[in-house]
């Protein structure tokens, strides 16, 4: 069946491209862009409920990319939500004819707009649009009916929020100024943060957090540690561990309780937490611990295997496959030996790990080494010590000589780096080195800082710009 395209522009800017293929497998695969005009929403939770149910959730990549794998014959709900922006949702309707298996692809993107101040926002308590499936051309497509009379509905707010969101941005700014000569820092960042919702281009919001969150890791006892917590909150809903993630963010709550943004994290991990059937999620888990297991035994890494064999075990203690797989590792080696090998070595790779969440690849490096003593066939270690080597090799050489970045270089670094923003630190001759690589999985960009006594200066792909294009473009 040939690719069918059309385009709508509403307040759920959708830009369907549908197309049908034959698979053995049947179901719906969605994906889109969630989005602010031109810039996109990274690193928000997309949340996919059915039956009231919260199934999963899918973070926005750097360019606000999102997806999703549906079962046919089964109704669900999406909802779209980021801090300082309104959240949406949307209907989706798999059923199909009856019998009919078959794998369908669905595009669309979602718009979504900065809350404003004393304004009526209740027709978003409803879904914006309907997706279906359209008998009369056996393709999947939005609702005319339904998405046609909620645009209308809604066409008076959306015009109003795109006439006051500038009035708003200025009333943030304002409020944050006033909270910096109180001191209230915390509080400025919030006002910041909300500004730069209101104004995405502007970078004058995003370069004010930068500095005042320097002047509290300077000055604000306990503020490294709530930014840890922030961040292991953050990394807890990613692995949908919610109920952790509601723990982390009570404490950094607890510790600033003046943060609109600690307390919009906390209710969003504890609603999360509370309406989250682990079914679909354990499902996916359980077969990406097979697949990693299976890799690890073919390169006779035995050790992880079964680490990744009993992980699985956790999910489905009853599955044959997984229970064999145990038995033959137990055979390849004794219990007191796999315990004392297990916990030493993952001692080691945690904390190389930590160095390289932490930036320091220096001493990530030498300790991924000391892990692959303990461990020489460990695939991760020895990934992630040859990339740390190259990596750092090619930073050195462009801090001695700096050079337009080849296409071919960047090509690379394309499948190189992980889809988003990756931020690398180092130290090389006195020399303070930030990179910055924005990976949206179809072209990359890197950007470099280099501070030295002699002044700072920038790069995007190895060539010179100036300071404000650093800062508006990676948000450092």
């Amino acid at each position: 069946m040939s690719k069918a395209v059309k385009y709508i522009f509403l307040f759920l800017v959708l830009f369907p491209t549908v197309f049908f293929a034959n698979c053995q497998n049947s179901g719906l695969h969605i994906s889109g862009f969630l989005r602010d005009g031109r810039k996109s929403i990274s690193g928000s939770l997309v949340q996919l409920y059915s039956q009231g149910a919260l199934l999963t959730v899918n973070e926005t990549t750097i360019s606000g990319a999102f997806e999703f794998n549906l079962e046919l014959n089964r109704e669900y709900l999406i909802v779209f939500a980021s801090f300082g922006y309104i959240s949406k949702s949307m209907l989706i309707d798999t059923s199909v004819r009856d019998k009919e298996l078959s794998q369908w692809d669905y595009g669309f993107n979602v718009e979504l707009f900065p809350e404003i101040e004393e304004m009526d926002f209740t027709i978003f308590q409803l879904p914006v649009a309907k997706i279906t499936y359209q008998l009369n051309w056996g393709e999947f497509d939005f609702d005319n009916s339904y998405t046609g009379k909620m645009k209308d509905l809604s066409s008076a707010t959306i015009n109003l929020v795109k006439k006051e969101r500038g009035a708003q941005y200025q009333k943030h700014i304002l409020h944050a100024e006033k909270a910096i000569k109180e001191h209230k820092l915390i509080k400025a960042i919030d006002y910041y943060l909300l500004a730069n919702v209101c104004e995405p281009y502007s970078t004058y919001s995003m370069e004010q957090i930068n500095l005042t969150d320097k002047n509290l890791l300077k000055n604000a006892p306990g503020y490294a540690r709530y930014l840890e917590l922030q961040f292991l909150g953050d990394s807890c809903l990613r692995e949908h561990s919610f109920g952790k993630a509601t723990v982390f963010f009570k404490e950094s709550v607890r510790m600033f309780p003046e943060s609109k943004y600690s307390w919009y994290k906390r209710d969003l991990a504890d609603t999360l937490h509370q309406r989250f059937d682990n079914t679909l999620y354990k499902s996916v888990k359980f077969g990406q611990n097979i697949a990693l297991a299976d890799n690890y035994i073919r390169s006779r890494d035995y050790i992880n295997a079964r680490i990744y064999y009993e992980m699985a075990a956790e999910l489905f203690p009853t599955d044959e496959y997984v229970f064999k797989q145990i038995k033959f590792l137990k055979s390849m080696m004794s219990e007191s030996r796999y315990d004392e090998s297990f916990i030493e070595h993952r001692k080691i790779v945690d904390k190389a790990d930590h160095f390289y969440e932490s930036g320091d690849y220096k001493s990530a490096l030498k300790t991924y080494k000391d892990a692959l003593e303990s461990n020489p066939n460990d695939q991760y270690v020895l990934i992630q010590k040859d990339n740390l080597e190259t990596r750092m090799s090619s930073i050195i050489e462009f801090v001695l000589t700096p050079r337009p970045r080849s296409q071919e270089f960047l090509n690379k670094m394309l499948f190189d780096f992980d889809k988003g923003k990756t931020v690398e630190v180092y130290s090389i001759d006195n020399k303070k080195i930030i990179c910055v690589t924005l990976n949206d999985g179809v072209s990359l960009q890197e950007f470099i800082k280099i501070e030295s006594e002699y002044g700072d200066s920038y790069y995007r792909n190895g060539n010179a710009i100036k300071p404000s294009v650093f800062g508006m473009e990676t948000g450092w």
